[in-house]
C-alpha cells in the first residue's frame, strides 16, 4: 500500500514564463505572440495542456488579494462601505491606461474628417501641386493606422480588466461564503452562485465602454466646433441637439435597463436557486411523479424572467437602431435648415466633410456611447449586488484573546469561544444559544419561530419596525453545563429538535451565545462528522485526509481505514482509494458516506472528536467496531446518536428534553432512569430504531454467522467511478446548431430581419447619393426625396431591431424549455454521472449567455455585415479600379478568419468546460461550511478554487489574445483600403478620369469600414464562441429520455394496485455496459397483499438497487417486476411512482412552506395535511417556511416531513429505506403503529405492503417475508421467525453476530 498522500497539495514546479511576459514590443502592438499557438489550433484541436502561462500580472491569487485589500480598507473607513472605490483602488493604472489609449484614439477619428475636406479641397482644385495630394493621403493612411494601434490596445487593456475583476470578485465571493454563518450562508448560496455564474459577466460588457461616457461628450463639443465652421451655427447646433437627444435617450433608458436588470437578477436567482434544488432532490422527484410540479415552477419563474429580459432587449433594440438613425436624421435636419436659412449653395467637399463629422458621431456616440449607457447601469447593478453579499456579516474568527463577555451584538454574531489553559477539554458553563439571524443586506430577514418542540427560521421582507424584535429571539439551547477532559467520552441523546447537533454546532462557534461561555484549551484541534458528511470532488484519499496534516504516516492511515472499517470497501472499489467520488459522494452508500466522515474526523488527530450520529447508517456489526474504535480514542470524544444502548459505555451522559434543556447530565449511573427507558425493543413489526439484541440472549449459541461472501465481484462495485468527465464538440459549430437556433425563433423570423437590413442599407446608400445629386443640381426636389428615404431608414431601423431581439429571446426560451424537460426525463444514471454543479452550469452561464449576450453579438454582426458590404459597394462603384485589391483582401479576410476561429472556437468550449469544476466547488463549499471551518479548511478550499479558476483563466486569456489577433489584422485591411483609395484618388486627379464627389464618398465609406470590419468579424467569432452554449444546451435538449410504457402500456384499473401484491422474478441489473458485472443477480422473491418485507445485507449487497428497479429509476435487463399481477415496465412511469411509495433515507425538502413540501401537487386539503403532521408526532404549522434543503431543521424533522408525504399518500405498496436511522423512539413508536394500523385513513398502512431496508437486522424478525442479499443475489428468503430459527442460517448467523457485537 503507498503512503497516502500530503493533503496539502505538493509545491508545484516553477511555471513556465508567459509569452506574453517575453514578446517584443511589436508583439505587443500586434499581438503576434499568439501565433504560434494559433497555429497549432489550426493543425489539430487544442487541449488544456496546449495552453501556455498566463502572465504574471493575470496571476489569480495576486488579483484577488489586491482586491481583498483594497475592499478590507473601504471596510474599515466606513460604515457604508463601496465596492466601485475598492475596484477603482485596485485597478486604477488600467483605468487610467484605457484612457490615455482612448483618447488617442479618438483624437486619430477626429482627424480623419479634417484631412478628409483638406484633401477633397485638393482634389477639386486645379492648383495644388499633386505631392499636396500625395501628403494627404498618406496622412490619413498614417491615421487610420494609428488608431487601429489605440483601439487594440485599449480593447485588450480594458477587457483584460473585465477579466480580472471576474476572476477577483469569483474568489471574494466565495471566501465570503466561507466566512458567513450556516443561516446566511444557507439563505444565500444560490445568489452567490447566481453572481459569479451571471452577474460577474456584466464586466466584461461594460470595461471596454468606461471612457466613451467620458469621449462621447467631448466628441460632440469637437464636431459641434466643427461642423459650424463648415455650415454656421444654427444648422450645426440643430445636427448636435438631435444628436444629445439621442444621447439623453440613450442614458434615461440605460437607467431603465439598468431597473430591468435588478428585476431581471432576482428572477434569475430564483430560477437558478429553484433548479438547484431539483437537481439535488431529482431522486425523490422522479420517485415522487414531482416531475411536472416542479417543470411548472420553473417556467412559470423562466416565463417572468422572459418578460424582464425581453423588456431590456427591446429598449436595447432602440438604442441599436439609433446607429443608424441619428446620423442620418441629423444630417437631414442640419443641411434641410441650411437649405432654408441661407442663399449660399453647399460644395461637395463641405458636404462630405459634415458627412465624415456626423460618422465619427455615429461611432462615438452611437455605437460606443450607446455601449456604455447599455451596459453602465447593468453593471452597476451588478456592482451593488456584490456590494450587498460582500457587506454580509461575517462569524468571528476563534482567537486566543477572544473573550465571551465582549459581544455586543450577540443574537447575531456566532459562539464566542474562549481559549485557556486548564486541564479540562472543555467546558460549557450555563450557556445559551441559537441561531445566528440574516442581516438585512439583501432585503429578507430570517425570523425564528418557535411551534411545539420545532424551532423555524422562516424567509420575508422585515422593515425596520420590526428590526428590534429580531434582538430577542427565542434561544435552541437553554442553560447548558458540561465539562470533558481527554479520553473522556459524552454521549448526547434526546429527542427529534432536541439541540443535540446544534449542541456541537455551537462548540464549533457556528451559534449565537447567548448568555454563559465556551472554553476550550489553547490550541485546541477539532474534528467534525457531520450526519451528512462533505464530500468534494477528488479521491476517496483525497477526502479522507482533507483535514489532515502532512505529517500523517501510512500505518497511522492504515489504521484508520481498518478501525473505521473502510477496509472491505477499497477492497471492493474498482480503484481503492483512488476511486473518483462525485458531487456529495453519488456513488458511496449512506453507510460509507458515514464511515468516510468518521475515518476524516479521526485521521485529523484531533484533541476534541465531535461525532454527529455516525453510527445510524451503518449496519449493526459495523456499527458495535465503530464504537469500539470511537470509545478507543485518546482525546475527548462527544458523540451525538440515537443508539441509547451504548450509553452505559460511556464517561459521561447529556441528555436534552425536547425544549433544548438538559434533563439530565452526568455519569451513566446518575442519567440511567432517563435513557434506560429507550432501550426498551419495540413489539409487532419492530422498526425501533434503540432495538436491543437483549431478549436473544436464550438463542443458541449454536448459531454462528456465516464467514463473509467472496469481494472478486462486488455488487456495487461497477458503479464507484460513475462520474464522466465533461466532454465538448471539436470542430466549428454545425450548420445544423445554427438552423435549430433561428428556426426555435420562429417561422421566417430570420429572413425578416435580413430583409428589413438589406432595406435599410440600401435606404442608407440611396440616400447619400440623393443628397450628393441634390448638391451638385440644385434641385430641391432632391431633399425631399433625401427625407422620405432617411424616414423609411429610421422605421426599418426600429422594426428590425424588435423583430430581431423578440425572435432570439423567443429561441433562448425554446431552448430553455427543451433543455427542462429533456433533464428532468432523463434517467437517474445520467444525473450520477453528472454532477448538479456542471447541469447547473448550462442552467445559469451557458442559458445566461444566450440570453443576453448571444442576441447582442449577433445583432452587431448582422448590422456591420451590411455597413461592410455596403461600403465595399460604394468604393468599388466610385473606384473600379479598386476591384483589383478588393478580391485579394476578401481572401485574405476569409482565410485569417479560418485560421483564428480553428482555435477561438477550441478555447471558447474548454472555457464553458473547465468552468463547470468551480461551480461545483462553490456549491459544495456552501453545502460542506461547517466541515471545511471544523477543520480549517478555508484557505485549502480557496486555494483548490483558485487552481480550478487559473485552469478556466487560460482558456479566456488565449481566447482574448485570439480575437485582438484577428482584429488587428483586419484593421490593417481597411488601413490598406484607405491608403489605396486616397493615393488611387490622387493618380486618378492627375490622369483627369475622376469625379471628386465620388471619391470623397469611397473615402467616407472606406474609412468607416475602419474599426467596422475587424468589429464584425471578431464578432462573428464572438459569435461561434456564444453559439457553443447554444450547442451545449441543444446537447441537454436532446438527452436519452427514460423508457415509458410506451406503445406496451397497458389499461388499468383506476384503483390499481388494490392488493400491493409485489413479484420480483429473476431481476438482473448493471449499472454498466452488458461487460459489467451485474448489481442485481436473479433477484426472485414475492410479498402478498399487506405483509410486511424485510430486506438486509451489507454494504453493496445490491438493496438500493433493488428499490431503484422497484421505481424504474434505473433500467434492468431480465426478468420482471410484477404489481398486482401486472409487469411494471409496461405501466407508464407516473402512474407507477404514483402508485408506490419511497420514504428515503435521507429526506430532501425544498424551499417553501411546510405545505408545499408535504404536498406539492396540492392534491390535499389543509385537514388531511394537518392530520399526517399529526400522525407522525411533528407539531409544526403549514405556512412555516422550510429553507432550502431543509436546513432550518434537524435530520430528525426533515425525515418526519417525509414520513408526512407518504402517509398523506396512501399507497398499497410502500418502500422505506431504513426511515427512523435519525428520528427518537416516540417516532420510532409512531411509526410502527402506522405499518400495523388498518383502516385506510392517513398514516394507515396495515392493508398496504411496506418493503423495508434495513441495517438493523433485529427489527426483521417479525417481518413476513425477509430477503437476506449479497453480492446482488438472494442468499436466503423466508418468514423472519423462521429463519431467525433455522440453523446455519445466513439470518440466523447475522442477527447472532449483531447480538454479540451489540
Amino acid at each position: 500500500m503507498s503512503s497516502p498522500p500530503n493533503p496539502t497539495p505538493a509545491p508545484s514546479p516553477p511555471t513556465p514564463q508567459s509569452p506574453y511576459d517575453t514578446a517584443s514590443f511589436w508583439s505587443h502592438t500586434s499581438f503576434s505572440y499568439v501565433h504560434d499557438l494559433l497555429v497549432l489550433g489550426y493543425s489539430r484541436p487544442l487541449l488544456k495542456s496546449d495552453l501556455p502561462s498566463l502572465p504574471s500580472h493575470d496571476s489569480s491569487t495576486k488579483l484577488s488579494s489586491k482586491l481583498q485589500s483594497t475592499w478590507d480598507h473601504q471596510r474599515s473607513i466606513s460604515s457604508t462601505p463601496s465596492l466601485t472605490k475598492a475596484i477603482y483602488s485596485a485597478h486604477k493604472f488600467e483605468f487610467w491606461l484605457a484612457g490615455v489609449w482612448t483618447i488617442l484614439e479618438h483624437i486619430c477619428m477626429l482627424l480623419q474628417p479634417l484631412l478628409l475636406s483638406l484633401f477633397l479641397n485638393f482634389l477639386t482644385s486645379t492648383t495644388s501641386p499633386s505631392s499636396t495630394g500625395y501628403i494627404y493621403a498618406f496622412l490619413l493612411f498614417l491615421t487610420s493606422f494609428l488608431q487601429a494601434i489605440f483601439h487594440h490596445q485599449t480593447y485588450y487593456i480594458t477587457m483584460r480588466a473585465g477579466w480580472n475583476l471576474r476572476i477577483s470578485l469569483t474568489i471574494l465571493t466565495h471566501s465570503k461564503l466561507l466566512k458567513l454563518n450556516l443561516t446566511e450562508s444557507s439563505q444565500y448560496a444560490g445568489v452567490a452562485m447566481n453572481l459569479v455564474s451571471n452577474d460577474v459577466f456584466r464586466f466584461d460588457n461594460f470595461c471596454p465602454a468606461i471612457w466613451h461616457y467620458f469621449t462621447g461628450p467631448a466628441d460632440g463639443v469637437a464636431i459641434l466646433f466643427l461642423l459650424t465652421k463648415e455650415l454656421n451655427f444654427p444648422p450645426a447646433f440643430l445636427g448636435i441637439i438631435i444628436v444629445l437627444f439621442d444621447v439623453f435617450l440613450k442614458l434615461y433608458l440605460g437607467k431603465k435597463i439598468g431597473s430591468v436588470r435588478s428585476t431581471t437578477s432576482k428572477l434569475t436567482d430564483a430560477r437558478v436557486t429553484r433548479t438547484g434544488e431539483l437537481l439535488n432532490g431529482i431522486e425523490t422527484v422522479k420517485s415522487y411523479n414531482w416531475d411536472g410540479v416542479f417543470k411548472g415552477i420553473l417556467r412559470g419563474l423562466r416565463e417572468r424572467e422572459h418578460e424582464s429580459i425581453f423588456r431590456s432587449q427591446f429598449m436595447k433594440g432602440i438604442n441599436f437602431s439609433m446607429v443608424l438613425a441619428t446620423p442620418a436624421v441629423a444630417s437631414l435636419a442640419m443641411f434641410g435648415l441650411y437649405n432654408a436659412m441661407y442663399e449660399e449653395p453647399l460644395t461637395i467637399e463641405r458636404v462630405l466633410g459634415c458627412i465624415a463629422l456626423i460618422n465619427v458621431l455615429r461611432t462615438s456616440i452611437g455605437k460606443e456611447m450607446s455601449r456604455a449607457t447599455e451596459n453602465g447601469p447593468e453593471c452597476y447593478i451588478a456592482v451593488k449586488r456584490f456590494e450587498r453579499f460582500l457587506g454580509l456579516d461575517e462569524t468571528e474568527e476563534k482567537s486566543k484573546d477572544d473573550d465571551a463577555g465582549d459581544d455586543d451584538d450577540e443574537s447575531s454574531s456566532t459562539t464566542t469561544i474562549s481559549f485557556s489553559s486548564s486541564s479540562s477539554l472543555l467546558e460549557i458553563d450555563n450557556a445559551s444559544f441559537t441561531w445566528p439571524k440574516c442581516t438585512d443586506n439583501l432585503s429578507s430577514k430570517i425570523v425564528k419561530k418557535p411551534k411545539g418542540n420545532v424551532i423555524m427560521y422562516s424567509t420575508r421582507d422585515v422593515d425596520s419596525t420590526e428590526m428590534a424584535a429580531l434582538n430577542t429571539i427565542p434561544t435552541t439551547l437553554q442553560d447548558i453545563t458540561l465539562s470533558l477532559k481527554k479520553k473522556e467520552l459524552l454521549i448526547v441523546l434526546g429527542p427529534v429538535g432536541s439541540g443535540k447537533s446544534s449542541l456541537l454546532n455551537s462548540i464549533l462557534g457556528e451559534m449565537s451565545t447567548l448568555s454563559g461561555s465556551v472554553t476550550l484549551p489553547s490550541g485546541t484541534k477539532l474534528g467534525y462528522a457531520p450526519q451528512t458528511p462533505y464530500i468534494r470532488p477528488g479521491t476517496l484519499k483525497e477526502n479522507l485526509l482533507m483535514g489532515s496534516s502532512s505529517s500523517v504516516s501510512s500505518a497511522f492511515y492504515e489504521k484508520v481505514i481498518s478501525d473505521c472499517q473502510l477496509r472491505r470497501d477499497l477492497d471492493i472499489l474498482q480503484d481503492g482509494d483512488s476511486t473518483l467520488l462525485g458531487e456529495r459522494g453519488v456513488n458511496l452508500s449512506g453507510g460509507q458516506k458515514s464511515r468516510l466522515g468518521l475515518a476524516r474526523a479521526i485521521a485529523a488527530q484531533p484533541d476534541l472528536l465531535l461525532l454527529d450520529d455516525p453510527l445510524a447508517a451503518v449496519d449493526p456489526h459495523v456499527r458495535s467496531r465503530l464504537f469500539e474504535t470511537i470509545r478507543a480514542q485518546e482525546c475527548g470524544v462527544i458523540l451525538v446518536t440515537h443508539h441509547s444502548i451504548y450509553a452505559n459505555k460511556a464517561d459521561k451522559v447529556l441528555v436534552l428534553n425536547g425544549e433544548g434543556s438538559v434533563e439530565c447530565y452526568g455519569p451513566p449511573s446518575a442519567c440511567e432512569g432517563f435513557f434506560e427507558k429507550e432501550t426498551t425493543k419495540g413489539k409487532g413489526l419492530g422498526f425501533s430504531v434503540f432495538a436491543s439484541s437483549d431478549d436473544s440472549a436464550n438463542d443458541s449459541d449454536k448459531v454462528v454467522a456465516p464467514p463473509p461472501p467472496p469481494a472478486s465481484t462486488p455488487a456495487d462495485a461497477v458503479v464507484n467511478n460513475i462520474i464522466k468527465k465533461e466532454t465538448s464538440v471539436t470542430g466549428k459549430v454545425t450548420m445544423k446548431t445554427y438552423k435549430e437556433y433561428y428556426r426555435a425563433g420562429g417561422p421566417y423570423a430570420l429572413e425578416a430581419v435580413l430583409l428589413l437590413m438589406t432595406l435599410g442599407q440600401v435606404g442608407i446608400v440611396l440616400s447619400d447619393y440623393t443628397l450628393l445629386d441634390w448638391v451638385e443640381s440644385g434641385n430641391d426636389s432632391l431633399l425631399t426625396v433625401f427625407g422620405v428615404l432617411v424616414l423609411c431608414t429610421v422605421l426599418l431601423s426600429f422594426l428590425r431591431a424588435t423583430i430581431f431581439f423578440l425572435s432570439a429571446l423567443r429561441a433562448s426560451s425554446k431552448l430553455h424549455t427543451n433543455m427542462l424537460d429533456a433533464v428532468l426525463k432523463s434517467p437517474m444514471a445520467w444525473f450520477h454521472a453528472n454532477p448538479s454543479g456542471r447541469i447547473l452550469n448550462r442552467f445559469s452561464a451557458d442559458q445566461g449567455q444566450i440570453d443576453e449576450q448571444l442576441s447582442v453579438v449577433l445583432f452587431d454582426v448582422l448590422q456591420t455585415l451590411f455597413l461592410s458590404l455596403a461600403a465595399v459597394v460604394v468604393v468599388v462603384v466610385s473606384l473600379p479600379f479598386m476591384l483589383i485589391v478588393v478580391p485579394f483582401l476578401v481572401w485574405y479576410l476569409l482565410r485569417i478568419r479560418r485560421f483564428v476561429i480553428a482555435s477561438t472556437r477550441e478555447l471558447k468550449r474548454m472555457e464553458n468546460v473547465t468552468r463547470s469544476p468551480f461551480f461545483e466547488t462553490i456549491t459544495g463549499s456552501a453545502q460542506g461550511l461547517s466541515t471545511i471551518r471544523a477543520f480549517n479548511l478555508q484557505e485549502s478550499q480557496s486555494i483548490f478554487l483558485i487552481s480550478q479558476i487559473d485552469i478556466n483563466s487560460k482558456a479566456w486569456y488565449w481566447w482574448l489574445l485570439g480575437n485582438r489577433y484577428i482584429g488587428f489584422r483586419l484593421d490593417m485591411i481597411t488601413v490598406v483600403l484607405v491608403g489605396g483609395a486616397a493615393f488611387l484618388g490622387v493618380v486618378l486627379r492627375e490622369l483627369a478620369f475622376f469625379d471628386p464627389a465620388l471619391v470623397g464618398l469611397a473615402l467616407i465609406y472606406v474609412i468607416s469600414l475602419s474599426g467596422n470590419l475587424q468589429y464584425m468579424v471578431r464578432q462573428s467569432t464572438l459569435v461561434e464562441t456564444f453559439m457553443t452554449s447554444v450547442e451545449r444546451v441543444q446537447a441537454y435538449g436532446k438527452l436519452e429520455p427514460e423508457i415509458d410504457g410506451g406503445e406496451e402500456s397497458v389499461d388499468l384499473d383506476e384503483k390499481w394496485p388494490k392488493s400491493g401484491k409485489l413479484d420480483v422474478d429473476n431481476v438482473t441489473m448493471r449499472y454498466g455496459p452488458a461487460s459489467a458485472p451485474a448489481v442485481l443477480n436473479n433477484v426472485t422473491f414475492t410479498a402478498a397483499h399487506a405483509s410486511k418485507v424485510g430486506v438486509c445485507g451489507r454494504t453493496g449487497a445490491g438493496k438500493s438497487s433493488l428499490v431503484n428497479c422497484i421505481f424504474r429509476l434505473h433500467r434492468y435487463e431480465e426478468g420482471s417486476i410484477k404489481i398486482d399481477g401486472v409487469d411494471i415496465t409496461k405501466v407508464p412511469l407516473s402512474r407507477l411512482r404514483n402508485s408506490v411509495t419511497l420514504i428515503p433515507q435521507i429526506p430532501v425538502l425544498f424551499k417553501g412552506d411546510v405545505r408545499f413540501n408535504v404536498d406539492p401537487k396540492g392534491e390535499y386539503g389543509r385537514d388531511e395535511i394537518e392530520r399526517a403532521l399529526e400522525v407522525v408526532n411533528l407539531e409544526i404549522g403549514l405556512e412555516d417556511e422550510v429553507g432550502s434543503d431543509g436546513d432550518n431543521l434537524s435530520v430528525g424533522q426533515r425525515q418526519l416531513l417525509s414520513l408526512a408525504r407518504a402517509a398523506l399518500r396512501r399507497t398499497r405498496l410502500i418502500v422505506l429505506d431504513e426511515p427512523t436511522a435519525n428520528t427518537d423512539k416516540s417516532t420510532d413508536d409512531a411509526v410502527r403503529t402506522m405499518m400495523e394500523r388498518k383502516g385506510g385513513g392517513i398514516g394507515d398502512f396495515g392493508d398496504s405492503t411496506v418493503v423495508t431496508i434495513a441495517h438493523r437486522i433485529e427489527s426483521l424478525v417479525e417481518s413476513d417475508v425477509v430477503v437476506v442479499m449479497g453480492e446482488g443475489k438472494v442468499l436466503e428468503t423466508g418468514e423472519g421467525n423462521v429463519l431467525k430459527a433455522k440453523e446455519g442460517g445466513v439470518f440466523a448467523g447475522m442477527l447472532k453476530e449483531s447480538k454479540r457485537n451489540s
